[in-house]
């Protein structure tokens, strides 16, 4: 019986072998990214519409205090917030900046870019501010994404308790002279860098959902 036997000498240096396989994997993932970026988008869109559609400070606009401190027409409160959802959603986009090969490491850098102007894009919007009776310019969503804690008016107060409702615009309360001043509540209190947005997308249940959003798109892009 013929011992003879196929031997196969690979004389490529294992270094630029590995270099070789790095680089080709990094076309391909590139290549899945593309593909992966629209689907993704539009699914973080929605991750990103529900995460606040339940934020506590939304909740509140829509039924709770905020909704007549803020001073919303009675009955606007759910199309008006609803209409800033839409745009915070919208704004969303993935963006990759390539897949890099170094030696046999692989590297890439992904963004999920929400409202990538700032708040200010969102503070320009119609529904971002309140025009009273008297003319006089309400701007409801500055002052929850980027008041803080500091004063809003001066020397005047909510009242629930005693009052004209057809003075108020809410009917539920109105502003009244006297006291320390308004301000929006610790609770729903906002600075551009902390404020109800990143809030709701900083929960644990935002967080995983995107993860798991991404990896199902890198999985399904890489077959």
């Amino acid at each position: 019986m013929a011992k003879d036997k196929i031997k196969l000498v690979v004389k490529t240096p294992s270094k630029t072998l590995v270099n070789a396989i790095t680089s080709a994997s990094a076309k391909k993932l590139n290549s899945a990214l593309a593909k992966a970026s629209g689907p993704m988008s539009e699914e973080i869109k929605q991750t990103v519409r529900d995460a606040l559609m339940v934020s506590p400070t939304v909740e509140s606009i829509r039924g709770g205090r905020l909704r007549y401190e803020l001073g919303f027409p009675e009955g606007t409160e759910d199309i008006t917030i609803d209409s800033i959802i839409d745009a915070i959603s919208q704004s969303v986009h993935v963006r990759f900046k390539g897949v890099k090969s170094h030696a046999s490491k692989i590297s890439t850098d992904m963004q999920i870019i929400i409202q990538g102007e700032g708040v200010k894009s969102l503070l320009g919007l119609p529904e971002a501010s309140i025009i009273t009776k008297k003319k006089t310019r309400l701007y409801w969503l500055g002052w929850l994404l980027i008041s803080g804690d500091s004063i809003i008016v001066d020397q005047y107060r909510v009242e629930t308790l005693s009052f004209d409702p057809d003075k108020s615009r809410s009917g539920d309360a109105v502003m009244r002279f006297g006291g320390v001043g308004f301000k929006i509540s610790p609770e729903h209190s906002g600075t551009p860098e902390d404020n109800f947005i990143t809030r709701a997308l900083r929960t644990r249940r935002a967080s995983q959902k995107i993860t798991s959003i991404i990896i199902k798109h890198f999985k399904a892009n890489l077959k």
